[in-house]
């Protein structure tokens, strides 16, 4: 006998994916401080989720799955919300609580109230991907954004996601006034001499697809997953552009000459 049909609501929704970064080393740092800095965090989401039009219908511990109809909704509200945890900070003189962002477009089924459906699970890998403070988005996010979205997108290239089928076309939101990966400011000392046309006569890094040099085939995709992870993590140098992962695969087994450094 076959089961009857549940009767879910499909629809078609923007999620946010949000979680606090490092929210297990704060709590074995400061019990107290983690769970008070983690509530303020929550008010300023939650009030910024109202003033977007956003519905919050998943939150476990540290994390919080907002769906919007709009993607420029979302997009602005995951900002906003990156923006108010700076000032705060700003004002408290003192180390907060921080976010990594992550928005996705897709198909959903709606379980009285609860969202299950990849576009989710897109999401927060996506967010899982994102530097402290930034916000990662999908390409279908983009092609919905209207002539009012008046940020700078970059493109990150098309990555694989974990647990995710098919790779997933990627863009950083600059958020103004973030500082997200200082840690790589000593690499402006590169001495890069020949400038690749089209990036304002600023030098551009290209990772070519990492070779695998083992027996067994069947693990070429390690080689492709430190290239994703190697061009993921090189292109949050705001200094230094990095060429998207479908460009420099058309190197892909070729014979090239290794260059002497």
């Amino acid at each position: 006998m076959q089961n009857a049909d549940p009767g879910f609501l499909h629809l078609k929704t923007n999620v946010l994916s949000l979680d606090v970064v490092g929210y297990t080393r704060m709590m074995s740092e400061n019990a107290i401080n983690a769970v008070t800095a983690l509530r303020q965090c929550r008010e300023l989401i939650t009030h910024t989720i109202d003033a977007h039009e956003g519905q919050l219908f998943s939150e476990a511990g540290d994390g919080f799955l907002i769906a919007f109809s709009s993607a420029l909704q979302a997009v602005r509200c995951a900002v906003s919300i990156q923006k108010g945890l700076r000032v705060e900070a700003k004002e408290a003189a003192r180390k907060s609580i921080w976010l990594r962002a992550g928005i996705d477009y897709g198909e959903a089924i709606s379980d009285n109230g609860n969202l299950h459906g990849e576009c989710i699970n897109r999401a927060v890998r996506l967010q899982e991907a994102c530097p402290t403070g930034g916000l990662l988005i999908s390409d279908s996010v983009r092609l919905q954004l209207s002539g009012d979205f008046n940020l700078r997108l970059n493109s990150i290239g098309i990555i694989t996601l974990k647990n995710i089928p098919k790779p997933v076309s990627v863009l950083e939101v600059e958020i103004p006034g973030a500082d997200v990966m200082s840690q790589w400011h000593d690499l402006t000392q590169l001495d890069v001499t020949q400038p690749v046309s089209g990036f304002g006569g600023r030098s551009a890094l290209a990772v070519l697809p990492l070779e695998n040099r083992l027996l067994d085939t069947e693990l070429t995709y390690v080689a492709d997953g430190f290239t994703d992870s190697l061009i993921l993590a090189l292109s949050h140098m705001r200094q230094i552009p990095i060429i998207d992962r479908q460009s420099s695969s058309a190197f892909r087994n070729r014979d090239l000459a290794p260059l002497d450094i």
